[in-house]
């Protein structure tokens, strides 16, 4: 029989449970020369590629349209400058809300009172039963 094909395992093999012969290295070699062939030929059409477009000049560059000379630059952003001042502003008119009495709709006699006031009112009336469009007893 002699040694042992590509597709044959050797006896020896099958006696220790692995692989004794070491692999082929020549395949290895030149799978990796091809590899790196590849690779400096895909390098060098890029750089032909670039350099060809670079050769062509602004000429055959696209043109912007000549509205996009007048188009005004995009607003900066609105930043908080003193977040804390407007805070306490917020918080003032939240409280103004829910303290002071204010028309909400006049004609309709729509009326926002504190919340205190609608507290006290709804201890006192209790809560209207279903079906009741006014907060009677």
């Amino acid at each position: 029989m002699g040694e042992p094909t590509h597709n044959e395992t050797s006896a020896d093999s099958i006696d220790k449970g692995y692989e004794v012969s070491d692999a082929r290295i020549s395949p290895l070699i030149i799978s990796g020369i091809v590899l790196l062939l590849i690779m400096l030929l895909g390098i060098g059409l890029m750089a032909g590629m670039f350099e060809l477009l670079a050769s062509l000049g602004p000429a055959n560059r696209p043109q912007l349209p000549a509205t996009a000379a007048f188009r005004a630059p995009p607003p900066g952003p609105r930043l908080q400058t003193d977040s804390s001042e407007e805070l306490v502003g917020q918080r003032a008119e939240e409280a103004a809300l829910l303290t002071h009495y204010e028309w909400v709709d006049r004609s309709n006699g729509v009326v926002r009172i504190p919340v205190v006031r609608a507290m006290a009112l709804l201890v006192d009336r209790g809560f209207p039963a279903r079906g009741q469009k006014g907060g009677g007893r």
